[in-house]
């Protein structure tokens, strides 16, 4: 029975932590939340959030304790395109094979975006 009275006193964690900054850390979680919510519908990828609390002893009795927040959120990137080069003696890059001969005539046909094809 004492174990269970035990429990009782203990505060939900939920009750804490309406409580830090004034409630402005539950916004916080909420926005950035819904941020990395975005970002993963967008891409398709893995994105996460976390909260760290760091709790620091206040004063020489320790009764009190300050509590810092922190909240990272992380957002999976778009995939960008990747683009191929060429590297020449000069160790530079350049989209012509530096190796390959030219054939007197041709030309290079104009870029057109892939989308508007």
């Amino acid at each position: 029975m004492k174990e269970i009275e035990d429990r009782k006193a203990i505060r939900p964690f939920d009750q804490t932590l309406r409580e830090i900054n004034n409630g402005r850390l539950v916004a916080e979680l909420t926005e950035e939340l819904t941020k990395v919510i975005a970002a993963v519908r967008r891409s398709g990828k893995t994105g996460s959030i976390s909260l760290t609390l760091k709790l620091k002893p206040r004063g020489e009795t320790n009764e009190q304790l300050e509590v810092i927040p922190t909240v990272k959120g992380t957002k999976p990137e778009a995939s960008r395109p990747i683009s191929i080069f060429f590297v020449n003696s000069d160790n530079g890059l350049q989209r012509d094979d530096p190796t390959q001969h030219t054939l007197p005539g041709l030309q290079s046909a104009p870029h057109t975006d892939a989308k508007s094809a």
